[in-house]
């Protein structure tokens, strides 16, 4: 039985969803000199669509989420809980390399990025979003291992570093975020 074109290639048209679970922390220091750290577990998403410029170079656009639940703030001496989820949203163009016949990837994108804090609860009248940072840069770097389960899908997992620097919105000072993650990913190429 010959094997069609394509079998178990990165070529063509690329699609990488993933999610997973980790840990987020966000700090700046005040123009005032006051630090303040937030910190907390993490749910991490990110949807990269493209396509392979020769076999195994994927070249990309994505949009990266990390987002904490009621994470823990440190300012000062004071440790409170936020009540309120922060969210770092990043989006821009990446490139990742297959390591075949492994099916190991690395893959980088530059993301532009942005600091956001949210209510989960409509009914407390402090409903929605709200912006803490202005546009940023940051860099998402994923390691990954996958499987081939058809022609064209391969399931895996991977290791996620994500790293921003963005102006404050509301003070002279810059934030910056870091998430480290463990993802499950499929992936379409």
């Amino acid at each position: 039985m010959a094997v069609p074109p394509g079998h178990h290639m990165h070529d063509g048209f690329y699609m990488r969803l993933v999610t997973g679970f980790g840990a987020l922390r966000a700090s700046n220091t005040s123009s005032t000199g006051l630090k303040q750290t937030i910190s907390g577990g993490a749910l991490a998403m990110a949807f990269a669509f493209g396509g392979a410029v020769t076999p195994n170079l994927v070249f990309y656009g994505e949009l990266t989420i990390n987002s904490a639940t009621d994470p823990q703030v440190d300012s000062g001496d004071i440790s409170q809980s936020l009540g309120y989820d922060l969210n770092v949203f990043g989006i821009g163009p990446g490139v990742a390399y297959y390591l075949v016949p492994a099916n190991v990837y690395f893959s980088g994108t530059l993301a532009f990025s942005q600091v956001t804090e949210s209510s989960r609860n409509s009914g407390s009248g402090n409903s929605g979003s709200v912006d803490l940072t202005e546009m940023g840069v940051g860099l998402n770097v994923l390691v990954g291992k996958e499987w081939w389960v058809s022609h064209d899908w391969g399931l895996g997992v991977a290791g996620q570093l994500y790293v921003a620097s963005m102006k404050m919105k509301y003070d002279d000072s810059r934030m910056t975020a870091t998430a480290l993650s463990v993802l499950f990913s499929a992936t379409y190429n």
